[in-house]
């Protein structure tokens, strides 16, 4: 008996979420969703770095006071992964996250 109604309810449940999804004022803003993910890769990445590389912020400073043309660098690549994460989530605004599954 169970086995029958387990399989409406979900679909129930599933339904109710889709219309919740609908909601134009329940739908996260692109960019709100990735100043929550930012934050987030950075505490999960922060402790992974300090773990797995050794004296990175050592290596950092001793290369950047031989040349320090390093620091344009790594502003140029951390800005460059930022506008790639906005043009993706702009791209899902705009479209859809089919179109991104096709065109990649």
């Amino acid at each position: 008996m169970s086995g029958k109604l387990i399989p409406p309810t979900q679909a129930v449940t599933g339904h109710l979420f889709t219309v919740g999804l609908v909601i134009s004022w329940e739908r996260l803003n692109s960019m709100n969703l990735l100043l929550y993910m930012v934050p987030i890769a950075f505490v999960f990445l922060l402790p992974a770095t300090l773990f797995m590389e050794e004296n990175f912020v050592g290596i950092t400073i001793a290369l950047a006071r031989k040349e320090v043309k390093i620091i344009w660098y790594l502003l140029f690549n951390s800005s460059l992964a930022y506008f790639v994460n906005l043009t993706n989530f702009l791209v899902t605004k705009h479209t859809s996250a089919l179109t991104l599954q096709i065109g990649a």
